[in-house]
């Protein structure tokens, strides 16, 4: 539109000049400042596609910043994700004494699951109790799949007894209902950061505790802090 009402303008200015009513040299200097108006259309024009792509650059890294950190399955966040995560409250228990337990989950009998009725039915299952552990959970928590069937919930700023109730109120919601049209139960293991403790040495005594907690029939709780 401004590029049509330019080209008329001048159109007209040059009648205007061979009619004898506007100099040459005034004509010389409207035509530069036409110029620069349409240098400056075609400048704007570029940094509005240049926004534009980098927009849609910042969205699309967006995207495969989230598709990095979330388990496609289940949707929650995955191992990587989860062990960012924690290192981070590691870093905050030693350093500031903040509190942070964290509660390990294996669902029972899932070999049998998959042996009996296919993964498919398998994957409908995690999908399902992923759904039950993200409602279940605070919002400051972090709920992912650690692997296979075992997932992992941390919670900043509670205790291993406040814990605990957050892990009774998932087994209880999963025991309670049926998962993909089947009784599925799940055991957990829970425990928080102590002075000194790494992510390593965190993670392997919920691993016992879950270990032990599987060993002892099942459906059940073990905490230790």
């Amino acid at each position: 539109m401004i590029a049509v009402s330019l080209l008329t303008a001048a159109t007209g200015m040059a009648g205007d000049v061979r009619s004898g009513e506007v100099s040459q040299q005034a004509l010389i200097y409207l035509l530069r400042v036409y110029l620069f108006l349409v240098l400056l259309l075609g400048l704007t024009a570029a940094a509005t596609t240049l926004r534009d792509k980098f927009r849609d650059a910042l969205v699309w890294t967006k995207s495969l910043q989230e598709m990095a950190s979330t388990d496609m399955l289940t949707g929650l966040a995955n191992r990587r994700a989860a062990e960012d995560f924690l290192k981070k409250q590691a870093y905050a228990a030693e350093r500031y004494g903040r509190k942070c337990s964290v509660i390990m989950a294996d669902v029972d009998f899932f070999k049998q699951v998959n042996d009996r009725y296919g993964h498919a039915r398998g994957d409908m299952v995690l999908a399902e109790l992923a759904r039950i552990l993200r409602n279940s959970v605070r919002e400051t928590d972090l709920a992912a799949r650690w692997g296979g069937e075992e997932f992992v919930i941390i919670a900043p700023e509670i205790g291993v007894q406040e814990a605990k109730e957050l892990a009774e109120r998932c087994r209880r919601e999963i025991a309670a209902n049926p998962v993909a049209s089947m009784d599925i139960t799940m055991s957990f293991g829970v425990s928080d950061f102590r002075e000194h403790d790494s992510v390593d040495t965190v993670l392997s005594r919920i691993d016992s505790l879950l270990y032990r907690a599987k060993s002892s029939g099942r459906n059940l709780i073990l905490a230790e802090g």
